[in-house]
């Protein structure tokens, strides 16, 4: 069964409901968590686990994009669903060669460094450029570039997108 990742609009809280979520959903309380899931799910071919651990569409245009504007001007909530398409479709080409070229393995995570500053911001932070460290079943160490970076907002982490190869 294969889930096509960030592909689909979730549904926004309806006014009726009065429940506006603020923060993350999912992902992990930590980066060595998040890469623990992240090699977990390689090592099953959990797509749907891979899917959980990247922020959703709703995510970035509403607790991400309003403050990526402070960075990037042209990030704008006139201009979310063209970047929004834009980092989907990247994900899913990442996702798609994760799963069929890096899922099914023994791999065993090792560790993770971003090569960049952190990016903060006022509610968020960005670790970019991101090199994630696998041991393999008879322990040969390789430095992989399979995801771009992780969100990290009030102690819950996700992974902002899969890399393209």
């Amino acid at each position: 069964m294969l889930i096509l990742v960030s592909c689909s609009k979730p549904e926004k809280p309806s006014v009726e409901s009065e429940v506006i979520q603020t923060e993350l959903t999912g992902g992990a309380s930590s980066i060595d968590s998040l890469m623990i899931l992240f090699v977990d799910g390689l090592n099953r071919r959990d797509s749907l686990l891979l899917s959980e651990i990247v922020i959703s569409e709703y995510e970035h245009n509403e607790l991400l994009l309003p403050e990526f504007h402070l960075h990037y001007p042209a990030a704008t909530k006139e201009n979310q669903d063209v970047i929004w398409t834009n980092l989907s479709n990247r994900t899913l080409k990442g996702f798609l060669y994760l799963m069929g070229n890096m899922t099914g393995k023994s791999f065993k995570y090792e560790t993770v460094k971003f090569e960049d500053p952190v990016e903060n911001y006022e509610t968020y932070s960005i670790h970019t450029n991101s090199v994630i460290t696998l041991s393999d079943s008879i322990g040969i160490k390789r430095n992989l570039k399979l995801f771009g970076s992780v969100v990290e907002k009030n102690g819950r982490f996700k992974l902002l997108s899969y890399k393209e190869h």
